[in-house]
């Protein structure tokens, strides 16, 4: 600590030093500025809503990774950077559950899973943009069941690509997305459910051609007989369309990143 001694009378802070006025003595006094130790910053109040906003972005970020793992029977219809925008989706959902404390809010998709339906992994390609049909999801009472329908379809003009498109595929995926619940024992946020590595299932249609005749387009996905469904969870259902502009050899010729992908249900 050192005496100021200076025609300008200040008090404050300036670069990595601290200038305090000691009123018993009537002198400026200046001393290095070390800042809190870690378990003042720690236990410090003042910093309690950094802490609490830190620990909900880690539950943010661990829902944004099972939606991305989710969807990863899609990811060559996928393009862009996903997470950041999954991330702030989960914080609008995390927002709209006023039951637990901040800092400990879980990211209840079984309830309030609105702001991600319709959300498109594919910016460069959207998939409202791309594919201009109206597809139907029911799924059965069960949750068990999920079916995509396109009412008599007409192709003819349904897809809008950077080349000509003449044949295209269907692709429907289902997940079961366990809420992202905070852990009073581990003092942490977790997936209610850790076992999701038989969550999902992935179906495919034949190629069909682009026409001007009318079809009712059927696809169904169904979780295995012995998968057992849970509560706190959400059935995802993804679409995707994959597009194709000639055939050789009796083999379609794909280009990789030729289609998108889109999030068209959540129940």
């Amino acid at each position: 600590m050192a005496i100021v001694v200076s025609a300008i009378k200040m008090t404050g802070k300036i670069g990595g030093v601290v200038i305090r006025y000691i009123k018993s003595t009537g002198k400026y006094v200046a001393s290095e500025y070390s800042g809190p130790t870690k378990s003042a910053f720690k236990n410090s109040k003042t910093n309690l809503g950094t802490k609490r906003g830190n620990e909900e972005l880690k539950a943010r970020s661990i829902w944004s990774g099972l939606i991305r793992f989710a969807t990863d029977d899609l990811s060559h219809l996928k393009q862009g950077q996903n997470n950041c925008y999954l991330v702030k989706i989960a914080s609008q959902i995390q927002n709209l559950n006023k039951t637990d404390i901040n800092g400990q809010r879980s990211i209840k998709s079984s309830e309030f899973n609105f702001p991600l339906l319709g959300y498109t992994m594919n910016k460069p390609h959207p998939f409202t943009e791309v594919f201009r049909g109206d597809p139907i999801v029911s799924i059965t009472n069960d949750r068990r069941e999920v079916t995509l329908t396109l009412d008599n379809f007409t192709s003819w003009k349904k897809f809008f690509w950077t080349e000509r498109v003449c044949y295209y595929r269907v692709y429907l995926s289902i997940s079961e997305i366990p809420d992202v619940a905070w852990n009073k024992k581990k003092s942490r946020f977790e997936p209610v459910y850790s076992d999701t590595a038989r969550s999902r299932k992935t179906v495919v249609s034949e190629w069909l051609s682009v026409s001007t005749d009318p079809i009712d387009f059927k696809l169904v996905a169904s979780f295995a007989d012995d998968y057992q469904l849970r509560d706190q969870t959400m059935i995802l259902v993804s679409m995707g369309v994959e597009l194709a502009a000639s055939v050789l050899y009796n083999t379609h010729c794909i280009v990789p990143g030729n289609g998108t992908m889109a999030i068209v249900g959540c129940f």
